[in-house]
């Protein structure tokens, strides 16, 4: 099974962001106009995964200053299309591209918030998903954005394990590249919607 991994160009983007208004809730992701700039402008990067010439899944990021990090903001399969692997294959080829020199973020909402069973269980199902691609969370990050409480989990880049040594280390890592991160994504008007401590940091 052939797949490839290409940039989104902008060309694109309209039929795209139709998919991504029905994939994600409002508020997780930009208006079109501020996602098109920051896409023009390389702020933002997309990616779409292709399977034998047909593109099945789609993501964008964004990476930090010293591209140490990248943050995954949206990552998504086409209808039609889930249910058979095409999310994991992404990631598999998505950390052959970047997990070499950098680390990858993602958010997850906290299950423990859901509004009922059905909505718990997707948000532990996603948990999951991201575990089984060797994805760590963070518990001792309190993380929201826009107001939604979310988690925060990690995958080291290949040459670098997380244990009970690293692990205050890496959380000041993570607070300073998302910091950089959700400034060049929101400017100085809106950063204050980025909302992160680390719980056993001195002084809190």
């Amino acid at each position: 099974m052939e797949y490839d991994l290409r940039p989104i160009n902008l060309q694109e983007l309209r039929d795209l962001y139709f998919n991504i208004e029905n994939d994600f809730a409002p508020g997780e992701y930009p208006p079109y106009d501020t996602l098109y700039k920051q896409l023009e402008k390389g702020i933002q990067k997309g990616f779409m995964l292709v399977k034998e010439g047909i593109d099945v899944a789609y993501s964008v990021c964004t990476g930090d200053s010293t591209n140490s990090f990248v943050l995954i903001s949206l990552l998504a399969v086409y209808k039609g299309y889930r249910g058979k692997g095409f999310g994991t294959e992404f990631l598999k080829m998505f950390k052959s591209r970047y997990c070499c020199e950098t680390s990858v973020i993602v958010e997850v909402e906290k299950p423990e918030d859901a509004v009922d069973q059905k909505e718990r269980n997707i948000r532990e199902k996603r948990i999951r998903f991201y575990e089984k691609a060797g994805f760590r969370l963070l518990p001792d990050i309190v993380y929201a954005i826009w107001d939604i409480p979310m988690y925060l989990m990690i995958l080291p880049m290949e040459n670098k394990t997380i244990d009970g040594n690293s692990i205050n280390i890496v959380n000041k890592e993570v607070e300073k590249a998302m910091s950089d991160i959700y400034l060049k994504l929101l400017g100085e008007k809106f950063f204050h919607k980025m909302e992160l401590q680390i719980k056993n940091k001195p002084g809190l």
